[in-house]
């Protein structure tokens, strides 16, 4: 290899690493103007509305030592204002080996009720945090032979509020 070479690679690594730990917010769904604030909801009985619509859905995805659950929420809260959203409600929460998150099929995914309102329970978000957060996800502490790196996966609705009618 020529010392240009070895150069331009040692060079791109930096940026490589950088991209690597990103956040990735993914939206589909109506765009409106933007809005100056947008709620962050994890249950529907949260939201303190009775009527509104559901304008799109969203995926947040980023890795688990780098990015903190609040931190997720704001990257969904932030694109939702950008969007001309008033709320984004949380539906589905999920620690994944990175292996297994690919960006580009996170909003076509097919899971059960993954794009549907959750009962209030909360149930998911309860039992991930319970299971991962304290328990297996020691990340670097497991076994040579373990996955050691995790991406955090939320995915949200976005939600328009209607005037009163």
């Amino acid at each position: 290899m020529t010392f240009f070479r070895i150069s331009s690679i040692l060079a791109a690594i930096p940026f490589m690493l950088f991209f690597n730990s990103c956040m990735n917010v993914q939206y589909v769904g109506k765009s409106f103007p933007p809005t100056k604030n947008a709620a962050v909801y994890m249950h529907e009985s949260e939201i303190p509305v009775k009527h509104y619509s559901i304008i799109g859905k969203a995926v947040a995805t980023g890795h688990y030592n780098d990015y903190s659950g609040d931190d997720i929420k704001e990257g969904l809260r932030n694109k939702a204002r950008e969007n001309g959203a008033d709320a984004v409600l949380i539906i589905d929460y999920e620690v994944l080996p990175n292996r297994y998150v690919r960006e580009d099929q996170m909003l076509s995914e097919k899971r059960t009720n993954a794009w549907s309102i959750p009962d209030d329970s909360g149930s998911t978000i309860k039992n991930m945090r319970q299971n991962f957060d304290y328990g297996y996800g020691d990340v670097g502490k497991a076994p040579s032979n373990r996955v050691k790196t995790y991406k955090r996966v939320y995915r949200a609705l976005f939600l328009k509020y209607k005037k009163d009618e």
